[in-house]
């Protein structure tokens, strides 16, 4: 009986491990790295590791900072 849970267990983080979604870690949404931790502007990283991935964490929060980092500024002239 244990020998088989443990193999099961084995089996499931195995499979779990290769799922991997391929978005590298950010810990600053405002200034994404790429996988090699390089600087990238939030909307290459958004095209390069996020496209069709809209549940993925990292993804909505950099989302969230570009489109934050987008509103900053000043207003143009005639407004």
């Amino acid at each position: 009986m244990n020998k088989g849970f443990g193999l099961v267990v084995l089996v499931a983080a195995v499979l779990l491990s290769a799922c991997s979604d391929g978005v590298p870690h950010v810990e600053d949404p405002h200034h994404p790295v790429d996988a090699d931790g390089n600087p990238i502007k939030g909307s290459e990283f958004l095209m390069k590791y996020c496209a069709g991935k809209s549940h993925n964490e990292t993804c909505a929060k950099v989302a969230t900072a570009v489109s934050a980092d987008s509103t900053k500024g000043e207003m143009p002239k005639g407004w």
